[in-house]
């Protein structure tokens, strides 16, 4: 490292492991909050799901009363 005091390559090169360990921290947060989401998404669907159903038998509950 030509031009660069042993001063300033020490705070280089702790700068890099600082930015090494930071990027190692947020990729294991964004993987925690992919999880999350993906768990999610599935929560979702199945409460759609659920609304749906009930409501279908709903619906035909009162068609079988209103009809007779």
């Amino acid at each position: 490292m030509s031009g660069l005091s042993e001063l300033e390559q020490g705070k280089l090169i702790e700068a890099v492991e600082s930015l090494e360990k930071q990027v190692t921290r947020l990729n294991s947060r964004l993987d925690s909050l992919e999880g999350q989401m993906k768990s999610g998404k599935g929560i979702v669907i199945g409460i759609f799901l659920t609304a749906s159903g009930i409501s279908a038998a709903a619906a035909t509950m009162f068609g079988k009363m209103l009809g007779e």
